[in-house]
């Protein structure tokens, strides 16, 4: 039936216990014209004695080569059900080792709603990337920052959901990125600085936090920030352990780099500064949007909000993620 010409690919179910790397490849030209894009290989994930008998690729935008939803209970939790979505690149063979993006949505959102509005699945997947990204699992929809023993424990779910996909997918273990939105952003700042501190790098958006690492665990690490963001203000407040000027400083440090960083504006509206000489031929970056509101820039919330700037609404922020990543890679 998928190779009916004219057809719309609506979805590709693959069942069985223990087929953890089952592929099937779907190659029609006619349905890639249809749908915008072509599956190349779809990697069939199976939990196994983990769950997750079940994952649904869907048609969901020109360039990504499959996307995986709703895997249930897919690290092994006791009766707690999470749930999570995995973008793989267009070329992913399964022999070829990929970086992986972990993107973590803000407080009050899904991680379906996070990545159609930041496009990061659609972007990372064009450029290599595997894009993985987390719902959490409370209400409202936010991330237990501070370890509260009595909300999930997502550190847990997290470092054991990618060490799941790094057994099941072929990803490059020393390019693992986190990523995130506000709330979604400071717990990736604690994450990366959590055992067994699989994360190379860290962009923070829209909320920031001071480094908690060991002295030998240095991630390289991006902010965006916006000077008018009235949720986790650019000035700092009694929350965020001062500005982000002196946040991102207190990561320079820690990373060992240069204590004077390079000035630069990119775009009209952003300024950057930039250290270098840091661990690990890292880097660290701070990106700030004048102007710039709580969104994360270029994405269409960031364009219907009246707080914002010129530079808030159309500065690509996921690009310039990407962009970071990858020259993690290129530093490699």
């Amino acid at each position: 039936e998928l190779q009916r010409a004219g057809q719309v690919f609506d979805y590709f179910e693959v069942r069985g216990a223990n087929q953890l790397h089952q592929q099937a490849r779907i190659i029609n030209d006619v349905i890639a014209e249809a749908v915008g894009f072509l599956f190349v290989e779809l990697v069939a994930l199976h939990g196994g004695e983990h769950g997750a008998e079940k994952f649904r690729a869907e048609n969901v935008g020109e360039g990504i080569g499959a996307l995986l939803r709703e895997p249930v209970d897919p690290v092994g939790f006791v009766d707690v059900e999470r749930r999570y979505e995995l973008a793989l690149p267009t070329d992913y063979d399964g022999l070829r080792a990929a970086p992986m993006v972990v993107n973590f949505h803000g407080h009050g959102f899904s991680a379906e709603q996070h990545d159609s509005n930041t496009s990061m699945s659609k972007l990372g997947t064009r450029r290599g990337f595997v894009v993985v990204s987390p719902d959490s699992n409370s209400e409202p929809a936010s991330w237990n920052v501070r370890a509260d023993p009595d909300r999930d424990d997502d550190f847990e779910f997290i470092h054991s959901l990618v060490a799941e996909l790094l057994t099941k997918l072929c990803v490059d273990p020393d390019r693992v990125y986190a990523t995130g939105h506000s709330n979604g952003s400071v717990f990736a700042a604690y994450l990366v600085c959590s055992e067994p501190y699989e994360f190379a790098g860290l962009a923070m958006v829209a909320g920031t936090a001071l480094w908690l690492c060991p002295p030998d665990v240095q991630p390289s690490v991006m902010a965006i920030a916006g000077t008018a963001d009235n949720t986790n203000p650019y000035d700092g407040d009694e929350d965020t352990g001062g500005s982000v000027v002196e946040v991102v400083g207190s990561w320079a440090t820690h990373n060992g780099c240069a204590l004077d960083p390079a000035s630069s504006e990119p775009v009209a509206g952003v300024d950057e500064l930039r250290y270098s000489g840091c661990a690990n031929d890292g880097s660290v970056v701070l990106m700030t949007i004048n102007g710039g509101g709580h969104p994360w820039p270029g994405t269409p919330i960031a364009r219907a909000v009246d707080v914002n700037s010129t530079a808030g609404r159309d500065f690509d922020a996921t690009s310039a993620i990407l962009d970071f990543f990858d020259s993690l890679t290129d530093a490699e």
